[in-house]
């Protein structure tokens, strides 16, 4: 990657930095509050420790987005 090329990408997330907050600014208070608690539900659901997750179930994750 070129230094323009990473300076382009770079602006580009910028971009779409201040739509994501223009989003949220406009946002009802409702919506926000069902997005928090569907946040807070699935960290919920996760392990709280990486270790607690079983093998396989990362082996499948792993061979599923690696193809």
């Amino acid at each position: 990657m070129t230094k323009q090329q990473a300076r382009e990408f770079v602006d580009r997330w910028s971009m779409v930095e201040q739509v994501l907050i223009e989003e949220i600014r406009k946002m009802t208070p409702n919506l926000r509050a069902k997005q928090i608690a569907a946040a807070y539900q699935a960290a919920q659901a996760m392990p709280s420790k990486p270790d607690e997750i079983p093998f396989a179930q990362w082996q499948r994750l792993i061979e599923k987005f690696n193809g």
